[in-house]
């Protein structure tokens, strides 16, 4: 009977001190927006760049296990699944060319990119 006691009078201690008895778990929002990085990039002809991005809710945490896809669409190079990026021969400032959108179920969100290629 003591040791029950003890445990009621250090746990009510323990809820009135604001202490959790037991950790919980962060409640992630849907997917708002991707960042990417780096936003900007200079690169040689030839060279290679990795982009990578990180898919976050409107309070800005980091939502994991997202599904990533990568494209060029402005030119000055190509880019894989990963977000490896490798520049062309042709030099120039490609704005908004890497593409990276995010899925979560039937949510899509994406970010974009500027590379410049030079000599």
């Amino acid at each position: 009977m003591r040791k029950l006691i003890i445990g009621f009078v250090v746990t009510t201690a323990l809820i009135l001190a604001g202490i959790p008895l037991a950790a919980s778990a962060e409640v992630l929002g849907p997917l708002d927006h991707v960042v990417i990085s780096p936003v900007t990039a200079n690169i040689t002809t030839g060279g290679t760049q990795q982009f990578t991005a990180v898919g976050q809710d409107s309070s800005n945490a980091t939502i994991p296990d997202l599904a990533y896809t990568w494209t060029v669409v402005n030119g000055g190079g190509s880019i894989n699944g990963t977000g490896f990026f490798t520049s062309g021969n042709m030099t120039g400032t490609f704005t908004n060319t890497v593409n990276v959108t995010a899925t979560q179920g039937s949510i899509n969100s994406t970010a974009l990119a500027t590379v410049t290629v030079t000599a």
